[in-house]
């Protein structure tokens, strides 16, 4: 971190080394907060000094205190750095200077000591009893009050504006004041994305959220549909389509709002700033279509990890035990009040302390990280979807290392095996790639923190120097993309390894097929109703119907 800089509180000259006593023209670069202070006086500028550069000098110190110090701490500090920079004087009878009364430097101590500690700046406070040897004879650098000084109006009001907020945060003047993080708010959209590769995330995000969607139309009637996947593997597996399913939707239909020019996202007021519950309801409740958003999105998330680890046990029991799952009806009914259950609870608990709303580094509403180092989403999302990942990785790759040892046999021996080999490879490659997609997750929730980190770095290193001081972030774009694509494409991954096969186009063309012996909508219900597997040698023809038909 860049060291603090110190505060310009001894400006302080003899008459000899006076070059005028100018009328007091404003303060642009302190934001004219000194105007408050010094409107109306004359301002003595020294041999060879501007007046540009006494308003530079106390432009740098009251950049200083800002929306982030205490409001009383914050005026006595304006109201020292503007006469300890602008020094009143007269020249009715000969040149005289009013340097600050020590009650102004008092105030000072009195109100900013504890800050000052905090911040660990102590050792830049002004020293009220400093002696100055200007004159060439020892006098109080801070006269006391009565004498020659000057103390500035009684209780002056300095407004806030953007130059209080350390960069890179941003003024709200509906903040409330003494609340820092209400008056100066991080931007809405993250700072630490240009705008293309922003705009290059939500493209990806909602093409690739398309896909899912659609994938998930087809494989969930083809998979409830067709009678020879009601059964393993596919019962378990259609619950963890239909439970992602959801989350493909809303966000599809998040981007209908933003591309209608109505931002779910952000609040609309003149400063931006994410949805959350506590804000949902302004603007005619616009931010309520964030908050559903991200309700849909946390529970669908977890579900589908829980089911994810559902797949994983019925693949070891199948593949282990030979027994098939439908024969262990009670566990079913456990898998449900798990997989649905679990999600519901942390769901009320985050509802109950209002964590759901818009994360500024993801383009979609999900759990809403507070300021300080957040665990709610420990807590609630990423622990239990964690530990059913740990459980699930415990149950894949003993039965992968197991399916490999049957494969290899097989080759080598010609063995044969009562599983078919082929569709458990398909199986285990697919929650192979789900659970490589769940890491990238987890990896860019660690990412953010780091980040959130970076910007607080930032926000401290500006706020104690008045400078804006550069983003050190390490946010890895490509992760950030990599995440897009996992959490997008988990339904389209199992249509590519699980939904292309012989028996999900054969229940399609015999769907469609035409049989002149019945009726269409009778040869519909048998076809779904598996009565037309007991003809399966009879083979079939996709033909068109005929009117009489």
């Amino acid at each position: 971190m860049q060291r603090p800089r110190s505060f310009s509180f001894s400006s302080f000259s003899t008459v000899a080394d006076a070059q005028s006593c100018t009328p007091f023209q404003g303060s642009p670069l302190t934001n004219y907060k000194c105007d408050v202070i010094s409107e109306g006086t004359n301002i003595l500028l020294r041999a060879n000094q501007t007046y540009n550069a006494v308003d530079a000098a106390a432009g740098a110190s009251t950049r200083l205190f800002g929306a982030f110090v205490p409001p009383a701490c914050r005026t006595a500090a304006i109201r020292m750095v503007c006469l300890s920079n602008f020094i009143t004087c007269t020249t009715s009878t000969g040149l005289k200077l009013y340097p600050p009364c020590r009650s102004v430097c008092e105030t000072m101590i009195r109100e900013c000591s504890a800050i000052a500690e905090t911040l660990g700046v102590s050792a830049l406070l002004p020293d009220c009893d400093m002696i100055t040897n200007a004159t060439g004879t020892p006098l109080p650098a801070f006269p006391p009050d009565g004498t020659q000084c000057s103390t500035g109006p009684d209780d002056p009001i300095i407004a806030y504006s953007q130059a209080d907020c350390p960069y890179p945060l941003l003024y709200d003047a509906d903040g409330e004041v003494g609340e820092p993080l209400e008056m100066c708010k991080q931007k809405c959209r993250t700072t630490v994305w240009s705008d293309d590769v922003w705009i290059g995330g939500y493209v990806l995000l909602y093409v690739c959220s398309l896909g899912n969607f659609l994938t998930g139309c087809f494989l969930l009637t083809s998979w409830l549909l067709n009678p020879k996947t009601r059964r393993f593997p596919f019962n378990t597996i259609s619950y963890f389509v239909l439970s992602l399913w959801p989350a493909s939707f809303v966000i599809l239909w998040g981007a209908f709002f933003n591309m209608a020019g109505e931002d779910i996202m952000c609040t609309w007021d003149d400063v931006p700033k994410p949805v959350v519950m506590d804000n949902a309801g302004d603007n005619d409740g616009q931010g309520v279509a964030c908050v559903f958003q991200g309700i849909v999105v946390y529970y669908c998330v977890l579900a589908c990890v829980i089911w994810w680890f559902f797949v994983n046990v019925d693949c070891a029991l199948q593949l282990f035990l030979k027994v098939r799952i439908e024969k262990f009806r009670w566990l079913q009914v456990l898998y449900h009040i798990i997989g649905w259950g679990v999600p519901l609870i942390g769901l009320a608990f985050l509802l109950g302390f209002e964590k759901i709303g818009y994360e500024n580094t993801f383009p979609v509403c999900q759990v809403y990280l507070d300021e300080d180092p957040s665990w709610w989403d420990w807590a609630f999302f990423f622990g239990p979807m964690m530990s059913f990942t740990l459980l699930g990785m415990l149950l894949m790759f003993p039965g992968i290392i197991y399916l490999t040892v049957l494969i290899v046999r097989r080759l080598v021996t010609g063995a044969r095996s009562k599983l078919d080999l082929f569709s458990f490879v398909r199986l285990y490659v697919s929650l192979f790639i789900i659970w490589a997609f769940t890491i990238f997750v987890y990896a860019y929730r660690i990412d953010v923190e780091a980040t959130r980190s970076d910007v607080i770095h930032a926000v401290r290193c500006s706020l104690l120097t008045g400078e804006e001081c550069e983003l050190e972030t390490t946010f890895s774009h490509g992760l950030w993309f990599l995440t897009i694509i996992a959490l997008t494409n988990m339904i389209t991954l199992l249509f590519i390894t699980l939904g292309t096969t012989k028996v999900t186009w054969e229940f399609w063309l015999r769907l469609f097929s035409c049989n002149s012996e019945e009726s269409p909508g009778m040869h519909v219900w048998s076809v779904i109703s598996g009565r037309h597997l007991e003809d399966d040698d009879r083979g079939f023809e996709l033909r068109e119907c005929d009117e009489r038909s």
